[in-house]
C-alpha cells in the first residue's frame, strides 16, 4: 500500500493496490500507470502581470550596475575555431532562437516612478544575439580581449 501511495502521490496517477499483483514487474506496472488516463493535464502558460518585482539576485545586479556603471564582470568571451564553410545566417538564426526561448536573455531592469521591476521584450524580427564574427586569419586571444569589456545593453 505504501508503494501505491508513493506512486500515486509522485506521478499523480490512480493506481490501485490490485495492480501490484496483476502486474508484478516494473515494466508492466509502468504501462498501467501511464495508461490509466489519470495524471496531470498539459502545462499552460499563466497570465503575466504587468509589473514583476526583481528577485534578490536581480536587485543586486542592478544595484552594482548603478554603483559602478556597466562592467563586464559576468561576460564570458568565447572564440571558436570552425573548419569548413560557415553559414553565418543559419548560425545567427540558431542563436536568435535561443534568445527567443529564454526570457532571461531578453530581460531589462526598469524603474518607472521609482518602482524597480523587470520587463521582457518580444522579438519581432531575428536578432544577431550578440554575436560578432572574427575575420578569417584573426587572432582569437586579441579578439576575446577586445570583445569582453563591451557592455551588453540589448541583444538586437
Amino acid at each position: 500500500m505504501r508503494v501505491v501511495a508513493a506512486v500515486n502521490a509522485t506521478l499523480d496517477s490512480g493506481l490501485k493496490v490490485g495492480s501490484l499483483f496483476e502486474a508484478p514487474a516494473i515494466a508492466q506496472l509502468a504501462l498501467r500507470v501511464g495508461g490509466d488516463g489519470g495524471g496531470r493535464g498539459p502545462l499552460a502558460a499563466g497570465a503575466r502581470p504587468d509589473v514583476v518585482p526583481l528577485s534578490f539576485a536581480q536587485s543586486r545586479l542592478w544595484f552594482l550596475d548603478q554603483l559602478h556603471g556597466p562592467a563586464p564582470v559576468y561576460h564570458m568571451a568565447v572564440a571558436l575555431r570552425l573548419r569548413g564553410r560557415l553559414d553565418a545566417d543559419a548560425l545567427g538564426a540558431a542563436l536568435g532562437d535561443v534568445v527567443a526561448r529564454h526570457e532571461s536573455l531578453r530581460t531589462l531592469f526598469v524603474a518607472p516612478e521609482g518602482c524597480l521591476s523587470s520587463w521582457w521584450w518580444t522579438l519581432s524580427e531575428p536578432t544577431s544575439a550578440g554575436r560578432s564574427l572574427m575575420p578569417p586569419g584573426g587572432r582569437p586571444a586579441g579578439w576575446k580581449r577586445r570583445s569582453a569589456p563591451r557592455p551588453v545593453t540589448r541583444l538586437t
